[in-house]
């Protein structure tokens, strides 16, 4: 072992050691994090969490990036829709993309506001995966985002299309910004195994830096730290781009065919819409006691703690006062 070790690595290194153990709490894991953020490098979603644990309330970063957008561009369609209600009912043999291009129409291709065009079509294109872009415009995702971003100049606070832009390709565009805010996908911020993956090259990286021994995590082991992390950013605050807040909130993913088989995951809520920040294989029924009825009511209602029981597993508990 290399002399002069810095002590706070010593004592990153004797935590990792001590997790391998599986006594560890809830707190040990927020611990890990804070101590373990300085030595990340490109471990985007392992530092992002590590930032949840620093700043509670939050208002950068991919997680919220990502749930201030999906909120941006259901806000403004549910607005949108409401607008277009009577049109609908009055006009039953109009195309839909006749309703569709009203209902997204609080963006111009020719103007766009540099908040709205941050958050709702940067980052939408972020959202979309590479396979639809290709599916529907034979484009890759850079070649979307260079496409996008070299049609704009940016002036007093707002997005303009270039001048030069011929009406074919402004066509182009005008269509392929529908497509970006009107597309809201399912998708997680991030999953476990992204997780997973992240924290064991960090540690590798810790323990081959300073000539530690190697220690690895088992899956056990890692199912749950990942349940800790989830009860960790449980209740984590969203500043939105409207001012108004979201929360994050410790959740399952309900298998209709095989309930037993339903996964825990940590949501994000806004005013009437909800997102999945993070979704995990951890099953439902290894952490619960009375896994049924909490299937049958659909909440976890305060099991958001995660509490070793006599037998040392971790399990969702009630939240103390």
């Amino acid at each position: 072992m290399p002399k002069k070790i810095p002590k706070h690595i010593i004592k990153l290194c004797q935590r990792i050691d001590f997790l391998t153990e599986c006594k560890f709490s809830e707190d040990d894991i927020k611990l890990f994090l804070i101590e373990i953020r300085a030595e990340l490098y490109d471990e985007y979603f392992l530092r992002e969490i590590c930032d949840f644990v620093a700043h509670p309330e939050r208002d950068k970063g991919i997680c919220h990036r990502r749930v201030d957008s999906r909120y941006a561009k259901q806000k403004f369609m549910k607005e949108g829709s409401e607008k277009v209600k009577d049109s609908v009912a009055n006009n039953p043999n109009k195309p839909w993309n006749f309703f569709s291009d009203q209902i997204l129409s609080y963006i111009k291709v020719e103007e766009i506001d540099k908040k709205l065009f941050e958050i709702i079509i940067i980052e939408g294109i972020e959202e979309i995966s590479e396979e639809t872009f290709l599916q529907y415009y034979k484009m890759t995702k850079r070649e979307v985002q260079n496409l996008v971003k070299s049609s704009y100049s940016k002036k007093n606070g707002k997005f303009i299309l270039k001048p030069y832009i011929k009406d074919n390709k402004k066509e182009k565009i005008d269509d392929l910004l529908k497509f970006i805010r009107g597309t809201i996908t399912g998708k997680p911020a991030f999953t476990q195994t992204e997780i997973e993956g992240e924290l064991i090259r960090a540690i590798n990286r810790i323990q081959n830096k300073y000539l530690f021994k190697k220690i690895g995590f088992n899956e056990h082991t890692l199912n749950e730290i990942i349940l800790c992390i989830l009860c960790i950013l449980h209740n984590i605050i969203f500043e939105l781009f409207d001012n108004t807040k979201g929360d994050s909130y410790l959740h399952f993913q309900k298998n209709e065919e095989f309930p037993e088989k339903s996964t825990l995951s940590l949501m994000a809520e806004t005013s009437n819409f909800h997102f999945p920040i993070i979704s995990t294989k951890l099953l439902l029924t290894d952490y619960i006691e009375k896994p049924e009825k909490i299937i049958e009511e659909g909440n976890l209602n305060d099991l958001v703690n995660a509490v070793r029981d006599l037998d040392g597993n971790l399990k969702l508990k009630e939240q103390s006062a």
